[in-house]
C-alpha cells in the first residue's frame, strides 16, 4: 500500500510495531512523518537511516535520470536525530550503528581510491559534502534506532 508519510489513512494504533528503513532521509518533513508514525504505531518503531558525521540539509539537485525517491533531503547525525525524535513523542530505547562498507582488502582500497579520484575530477558537490561518510558511492554506516511511544 502506498500512502503519504505525513498523512496516512490508517487508524491510530493500527500497528504494534513498524519498520521504517531508509525512508526518513528522503522526506521534506521528517518530524511530520515521525508524528504520523507515532499516531499509527501502538508500541514501537525500528528506524534505519544512513549514519553521517554531521547533519546535512541537502539542496534540491533534481536529476531526471534518478527516480524521485533516490534524492535525499536530510541526513541526520546521531545527536540531531535524537533531538528531532523528541518532537514526535518517542523515546529512544536502543540505538546502534552498523558498519557496512569498510575497505579492508587491497582491492577494496583501490576501488575506493579510484572512486574518490573520479568524484574529485567531476567536482560532484554532493560527494564533497559526504566524502568521509561514503565508500564507492554508498554510505559506510547505518544507524538503527528502536523508538518507543512515551
Amino acid at each position: 500500500m502506498q500512502c503519504d508519510a505525513e498523512h496516512s489513512s490508517f487508524r491510530a494504533g493500527s500497528f504494534d510495531n513498524i519498520l521504517y528503513f531508509e525512508i526518513l532521509e528522503h522526506l521534506k518533513n521528517p518530524v511530520g512523518a515521525l508524528a504520523e508514525l507515532h499516531r499509527v504505531a501502538a508500541r514501537s518503531i525500528l528506524i534505519y537511516i544512513p549514519s553521517v558525521s554531521g547533519t546535512n540539509i541537502l539542496p534540491c539537485r533534481y536529476n531526471p535520470d534518478w527516480p524521485v525517491f533516490e534524492h535525499h533531503v536530510f541526513e541526520f547525525d546521531d545527536e540531531d536525530f535524537k533531538n528531532i525524535v523528541t518532537h514526535a513523542g518517542f523515546r529512544i530505547e536502543r540505538s546502534f550503528t552498523v558498519d557496512v562498507m569498510r575497505p579492508e582488502t587491497i582491492r577494496e582500497r583501490i576501488v575506493f581510491l579510484l572512486w574518490d579520484l573520479i568524484q574529485r575530477v567531476r567536482k560532484d558537490p554532493q560527494y564533497k559534502d559526504n566524502r568521509k561518510d561514503l565508500f564507492a558511492g554508498c554510505f559506510r554506516k547505518f544507524s538503527i534506532y528502536f523508538l518507543v511511544k512515551e
